[in-house]
């Protein structure tokens, strides 16, 4: 044989080695019964990492309580602080609830009263924010 020859079967060998040890199996391939070609498919997109709370939120911005107008006894009550730095939801009184929470888009949870009716409530870090959570 030609030296051009034997280079090109070797060339052929390897290039066939080559194509087994990475051809592997099929059973992790993606299926395609929708008659498209695999490219043509949605991509992939991952679950965020955080889940995005659910129900009822204050939320704090500014100095300030954005709050529904009214929660459900017992209800699960989301506090998400857009603000840059920490605050608190703590009620006047009785110690019913007293939840930090930390800036930039830190949350927190908590839960409503079991008795019905209106509780005030502040920032203990920051006298003049106040509001008030009416449980009906």
């Amino acid at each position: 044989m030609t030296r051009h020859v034997a280079t090109l079967l070797l060339s052929a060998v390897l290039t066939g080695s080559v194509l087994i040890a990475c051809g592997g199996d099929d059973s992790s391939a993606p299926t395609n019964t929708g008659g498209q070609s695999p490219a043509a498919e949605a991509p992939y997109t991952p679950s965020p990492t955080t889940p995005k709370p659910a129900g009822t939120e204050i939320v704090i911005t500014d100095y300030t309580f954005a709050v529904p107008p009214s929660v459900k006894p017992g209800e699960r009550i989301t506090i998400v602080n857009k603000a840059d730095g920490a605050h608190s939801v703590t009620a006047d009184q009785g110690n019913l609830f007293d939840v930090r929470v930390s800036g930039g888009g830190g949350t927190s949870t908590m839960l409503a009263p079991a008795q019905p009716g209106s509780y005030a409530f502040h920032c203990k870090y920051h006298a003049n924010m106040a509001g008030t959570l009416t449980v009906q």
